[in-house]
């Protein structure tokens, strides 16, 4: 089962390619600048940058094009036979009323979009990625892991902020928790370093870059 992984952001578009039978890594890459004259298109497989070049990418459906093309080996950005993947998943931001992992079907792009107010820069490329490769393998199951997950389930006193309950129960604001991938990443290896006779522990992990946050996180030891 060959399986296309993307991470969409508001200006870039990274991406792996798995063959899950052994769990390798075909190939992977990524466009970087979208939007501007000197996009950065970078593709490697093998352990071998095969491209490494700018030009101008002007949307995520554009970027889309030419993964795609560097993908499937076309010489020029093309659709070509995007069906070949037996699935494509995503690390999905946010969606109102939906964590976990998800088929991203209408139901759930519409979610997404309810919650673009709250996530302007995440929400909007992701529903663009999503819909153009439903247009191009309308056949190919599309999956999406949400953030949010991660912090499923953190208890009512660590999700609830100190405002009015009224908000809390009428608005629906709450804490949601980010970058639950990283997280999930952190606290699993974690696990595996510190020593089994330490048993369970707790930790503060940080996530930074374009976007940073902190969570504190019980651990169990192995």
């Amino acid at each position: 089962m060959r399986i296309l992984v993307c991470n969409v952001g508001s200006t870039s578009l990274k991406y792996k390619l798995f063959e899950m039978a052994g769990e390798a890594i075909l190939c992977h890459g990524g466009i970087d600048g979208i939007g501007s004259a000197s996009s950065r298109i970078r593709h490697s497989q093998a352990h071998q940058t095969i491209v490494d070049e700018t030009r101008p990418i002007s949307d995520q459906g554009m970027a889309i094009h030419w993964m795609t093309s560097l993908l499937l080996g076309s010489d020029a950005p093309a659709p070509g036979r995007v069906d070949s993947f037996d699935a494509i998943a995503f690390k999905v931001v946010g969606a109102e009323g939906i964590s976990g992992a998800v088929m991203l079907d209408d139901r759930v792009l519409e979610a997404m979009e309810s919650y673009t107010p709250l996530l302007p820069r995440h929400n909007p490329p992701y529903i663009d990625a999503i819909r153009h490769f439903r247009a191009l393998a309308p056949d190919v199951p599309l999956v999406g892991l949400f953030e949010t997950s991660f912090h499923a389930g953190l208890p009512e006193v660590a999700y609830t902020y100190g405002i009015p309950r009224e908000w809390t129960e009428g608005l629906g604001i709450r804490r949601l928790g980010y970058h639950g991938a990283s997280f999930t990443f952190i606290a699993e290896r974690a696990s595996r370093i510190v020593s089994p006779s330490n048993g369970d522990f707790r930790l503060v992990a940080c996530h930074l870059g374009g976007s940073s946050s902190i969570c504190a996180i019980r651990c169990a030891g192995r």
